[in-house]
């Protein structure tokens, strides 16, 4: 009997099955790989896409703060610092200069630039240049606490001119009770305002528990020195460009409530996933927007230069 001969494959067509699911596997693995490719790209582009709109909206929002209605105007106080002479609490003399005088000019000058900004609602301390506040220093400066307490006040600027006994000292500050009030990043704000516009001799800002108005203020109050009257220097520009001070804290307070609230994307997790039958997936993080807060470290406050001491001033 004939044996059966044991049936084999063509070996030229066992090669052709091999290349064929070689190649099957190869264009697998890139369909796979253009996938995930493309499931990153939707991802970064969705990522991106989130950090520009966060933006935005944070940018509006921050806008709306200083927006609103008639009702919800920013109130400041403006306090021009001092009585007229020859009345009780005058200021300092220098260069022919009256402290209360240039004080008066620069405080009604800020309050023209708010009221025609229309977000703001404003109050001086002393709105005639005849103004006498108090029968005393201690009254007059209680006077003003109160002025800004039955205005309602949101934020009290007391103005300022600094003296000194050598009259090359020169520059502006701002004085607050505290570092970690919100009142610190306020007059900091104001200063950097004040600096932009006159260049003057930045001197920071500088805590002093001390002063009435700062200690005794029911809202953010900070105190301004607009340079020294005894330089002449600085005295030439109070005298003859008052406006640019105003300008300088009117830019500083926008600068201020246009930094209240900055995006801040927390982009906590993007996931990407690659099963073999799933494909891949991702997660988007959270993106929110937080208050900006006066968070003032040790090494900003020692940016700023001693404070000289200052002959009769409150």
């Amino acid at each position: 009997m004939r044996k059966n001969k044991k049936l084999t494959k063509d070996p030229i067509e066992k090669h052709s099955h091999t290349n064929e699911n070689t190649a099957d596997r190869r264009l697998l693995r890139w369909r796979r790989a253009i996938r995930v490719a493309l499931c990153i790209c939707i991802a970064v582009t969705v990522c991106l896409c989130g950090v520009l709109l966060e933006f935005v909206r944070s940018r509006a929002q921050a806008q709306e703060i200083i927006r609103g209605a008639e009702s919800d105007k920013i109130r400041i106080y403006i306090d021009q610092g001092h009585n007229p002479a020859p009345y009780h609490n005058s200021g300092a003399e220098g260069n022919g200069l009256y402290e209360q005088d240039v004080t008066f000019h620069i405080g009604c000058l800020l309050a023209e630039r708010l009221t025609a900004d229309g977000r703001f609602e404003v109050c001086l301390s002393r709105p005639y240049p005849d103004t006498v506040l108090g029968s005393d220093n201690a009254s007059s400066l209680q006077a003003r606490v109160d002025g800004a307490a039955d205005f309602q006040a949101d934020y009290f600027i007391s103005i300022h001119i600094n003296a000194y006994t050598q009259d090359t000292v020169n520059g502006a500050e701002a004085l607050v009770l505290s570092g970690n009030r919100e009142s610190y990043a306020f007059g900091r704000s104001l200063l950097e305002g004040i600096i932009g516009v006159t260049a003057l001799k930045n001197r920071g800002v500088k805590e002093n528990s001390n002063l009435y108005v700062l200690k005794n203020a029911a809202m953010p109050a900070t105190l301004l020195e607009l340079g020294f009257i005894t330089n002449s220097g600085d005295a030439a520009l109070l005298a003859d460009s008052p406006e640019l001070f105003a300008q300088g804290i009117y830019d500083g307070i926008l600068d201020y409530f246009s930094s209240l609230y900055t995006p801040n994307i927390n982009l906590l997790l993007i996931t990407i996933g690659v099963t073999a039958g799933s494909g891949v997936g991702f997660v988007i993080a959270e993106r929110k927007m937080t208050k900006k807060h006066s968070l003032i470290t040790q090494e900003e406050k020692n940016e700023t230069l001693p404070n000289e001491m200052k002959e009769g001033k409150t």
